[in-house]
């Protein structure tokens, strides 16, 4: 499943960090796309913590960490990127 997540990231644009974890870390270009990718989440009812909290003070805001989680939730969040992008890739947020 993380392996189908970051390729649909990467085929819209998005530098995927490698990871061997339960979850991959996601560069937006910028805080202000981190922003507004968080706000168009949530208006689908997607919820998170942003990757900058307690837990990763030093990491900068451009980047968002994405939980693997079920197939059908992921396929949500690659669809609302998708909407948000219109296919454009992160330079369009």
């Amino acid at each position: 499943m993380r392996e189908d997540f970051t390729q649909s990231l990467r085929k819209l644009g998005y530098r995927v960090l490698p990871s061997q974890t339960n979850f991959v870390l996601v560069d937006t270009g910028s805080g202000q796309n981190t922003k507004k990718i968080l706000e168009k989440l949530e208006e689908a009812k997607v919820f998170m913590l942003p990757p900058w909290d307690e837990e990763f003070t030093d990491l900068p805001d451009r980047y968002i960490r994405f939980v693997i989680g079920k197939e059908e939730e992921m396929r949500q969040v690659v669809e609302v990127l998708e909407r948000l992008n219109d296919g454009g890739g992160p330079d369009v947020c």
